[in-house]
């Protein structure tokens, strides 16, 4: 989490520090991403502003559509971005108190599918079709592909959001127990720091 007054320069480090150093190390795919506040009608959710952040393109053709055929999780987006090989991705979510103007239903269907992209290593409905294909000798995988299935995707977030909304994140502890772990207080900075 990276907090700070309104105004602090959050967005500006984000943009003209955070995204081009992480994208010169080269290690990870930096997405920044930004849900707008909620109004009456909307009908993009968070959940599914962040998977079309991860898959612009829509969902990929890959193994794991023999078992659940393009399931729109961010689970689902991730693990497909991962069989193609592209690379760990770094979510950056600026000015993330807007999460908290959409209805509670939209937010706890963002943190399901956050806390399963980073938490599960296979979500347990595709365990569950698993161990049914294994049992009556029906599982489509190749070898490979089932080693394959069993890493977990590699993503890490950024919560970008104004200090004075920080006990917002409190909510979010049900289904994201560590959101509160690590926390970056931006200060007013001098002109070399910037």
């Amino acid at each position: 989490v990276l907090y700070a007054k309104s105004g602090m320069g959050k967005s500006s480090l984000i943009n003209a520090g955070l995204i081009p150093a992480v994208y010169s190390e080269g290690e990870f795919e930096p997405l920044s991403i930004r849900f707008q506040a909620w109004t009456e009608g909307k009908a993009d959710a968070p959940a599914d502003i962040t998977c079309r952040a991860v898959a612009p393109e829509g969902s990929a053709t890959t193994f794991l559509d023999t078992l659940i055929p393009n399931e729109p999780s961010l689970w689902h987006h991730l693990k497909e971005s991962q069989i193609e090989g592209r690379r760990k991705f770094l979510l950056i979510f600026d000015q993330f108190e807007e999460l908290f103007t959409y209805p509670e239903a939209a937010v706890r269907a963002f943190k399901n599918d956050l806390a399963e992209a980073l938490y599960a290593k296979i979500p347990q409905r595709y365990r569950n079709l698993l161990e049914r294909q294994i049992e009556n000798g029906s599982l489509q995988l190749s070898d490979s592909q089932f080693t394959l299935l069993q890493s977990p995707p590699d993503v890490r977030v950024v919560m970008v959001i104004r200090s004075d909304r920080m006990s917002l994140l409190n909510s979010l502890t049900d289904f994201l127990p560590t959101v509160l772990k690590n926390c970056f207080e931006l200060p007013p900075l001098s002109l070399e720091a910037a």
